[in-house]
């Protein structure tokens, strides 16, 4: 019977049907094999790459970096590794305010941040990159510092699992502490909403685009936020604070995705005029998608 992993069926990449899964690194394991299946790894390819250390081969490995001459001497597999395939930093910012905490049913935008943030350290990580992570709200809940074997999974993935949505978004606080931690240019994974002081999140943001690390900025709606389909008198509360508005969303659904549509080119514009990458994606986007975006985005980097 075919390995439905390996063969990448769709409904893998189903955030419903993953967020059933309690295992965030089984969840991460799903989107990354299926989407990767046949595919090479991902590593820049330089003009001026420096051998830097042997490593174990592993299944997935180039064999055309294997050392032969090594494993006549000791019948070993070794690959050879290049200083340019260590030189990737990834630092993932994972916002957990309140509003993450919205959804039907499984899928919270905070569930969906982790799963792909999981996702992406689990692929960088098999291409020995080093990752991190900072999880942040009003303040920052947890930090873990870059490393790149494979057994720092579990140290990233516990504190995902941690995460629970509460309080109010201050990513300013996050990034004040990755510019104080992290000294070395290194690329800057935030997923968020970016519903709360989104202007200011843009210029903290852009502070560490000064300090030149490179940004992609990750965008996380609900499918109820991009649509409203609401039809019948509805009591609105907000997840960060006491407001709350009770309104026909009939008579006020025309408004709300204009209003929603200004403000959604706005924040485009300015992650663009920054230059920052900025993707956006819906909770009922496959998963895999943020790793298409990922990988798309280091190609045109490379």
């Amino acid at each position: 019977m075919p390995d439905p992993v390996a063969h990448g069926a769709p409904g893998l990449f189903d955030p419903l049907t993953l967020a059933k899964i309690t295992n965030l690194q089984l969840r991460a394991r799903m989107v990354v094999e299926g989407y990767l299946t046949g595919l090479h790894r991902a590593h820049h390819k330089g003009s001026n790459v420096e051998f830097a250390e042997y490593l174990e081969y592993l299944p997935g490995d180039d064999p055309k970096h294997v050392d032969w001459k090594v494993y006549a001497r000791s019948e070993r597999y070794l690959i050879k590794q290049f200083e340019e395939e260590t030189s990737l930093r990834t630092y993932l910012l994972i916002d957990g305010s309140a509003s993450m905490g919205y959804g039907r049913g499984a899928m919270t935008k905070l569930t969906y941040a982790v799963t792909a943030a999981a996702a992406l350290a689990y692929l960088l990580l098999h291409q020995r990159d080093a990752v991190g992570l900072a999880t942040f709200d009003a303040g920052v809940r947890s930090f873990v510092p870059a490393r790149a074997q494979l057994s720092h999974l579990p140290v990233l993935a516990e504190a995902m699992v941690a995460m629970r949505p509460t309080g109010r978004t201050n990513l300013r606080a996050a990034v004040d502490m990755l510019a104080t931690e992290v000294k070395r240019r290194s690329l800057v994974i935030v997923l968020s909403d970016f519903l709360d002081e989104s202007d200011d999140a843009i210029r903290a943001l852009a502070s560490l685009r000064r300090r030149h690390h490179e940004v992609l900025a990750i965008q996380i709606l609900d499918h109820d936020e991009l649509t409203f389909p609401f039809d019948h008198l509805t009591r609105f509360e907000s997840l960060e604070d006491d407001r709350f508005a009770q309104a026909d969303p009939l008579a006020i659904r025309d408004e709300y995705l204009r209003e929603l549509a200004r403000f959604l080119d706005r924040v485009r514009a300015g992650f663009a005029a920054e230059r920052m990458d900025y993707v956006r994606f819906d909770t009922l986007d496959p998963l895999d998608r943020v790793l298409t975006a990922y990988l798309a985005r280091r190609e045109r980097r490379s």
